[in-house]
């Protein structure tokens, strides 16, 4: 059966990848994000959805075990997804440790057998940069960085839809469970 989008509520949304989607946590949360990331450039490139489940260390054990609970749930809004990653604290999720973890996965592309955690760390900041740039040139054709800039409200299901499509205008969604 299909998992209600009611199962979580949108922390939020961007398009600034990994370093934006830590500026929304707090070691005191349990929640869950979409990140879309790119690999290889030009006509190579293809996108690899990360499924982070972010476990906050300082949540009481209670309440962590509670929402914890829902992860399935959760897990079955995001959808399929190349890697799973678990992150207890805010600090520890950054561009390096997901690079590591996703050559795991990746080497299993053959096109990717060649590439380092460095390469892909690279290419990922590059990119990155690139959008920011694209942004900065025209504002109207990217649109609106994160899910708070925008004016209306952004359902959960549109903003995975958008981190799930190469072209969407967002590259990470943030929930927490209802």
């Amino acid at each position: 059966g299909s998992v209600s989008s009611a199962a979580a509520s949108l922390l939020g949304a961007g398009a600034g990848g990994v370093e934006e989607l830590c500026e929304q946590l707090t070691d005191d949360v349990v929640a869950w994000a979409l990140l879309r990331w790119e690999v290889g450039s030009g006509t190579f490139v293809r996108s690899k959805l990360v499924a982070i489940h972010f476990n906050g260390e300082e949540v009481p054990v209670v309440r962590r075990g509670r929402l914890n609970a829902r992860s399935g749930e959760v897990m079955a809004l995001l959808g399929e997804a190349h890697a799973t990653l678990e992150v207890k604290r805010k600090e520890d999720l950054h561009l390096n440790f997901i690079c590591e973890r996703l050559m795991k996965v990746l080497t299993a592309d053959a096109m990717e057998k060649s590439m380092s955690a460095e390469a892909l760390r690279k290419d990922y900041e590059n990119l990155i940069a690139e959008q920011k740039m694209k942004k900065a040139s025209s504002q109207k054709s990217i649109g609106p960085r994160t899910a708070k800039e925008t004016q209306k409200n952004i359902t959960v299901d549109w903003a995975l839809s958008a981190v799930g499509d190469a072209t969407g205008p967002y590259n990470w969604a943030l929930l927490e469970p209802e």
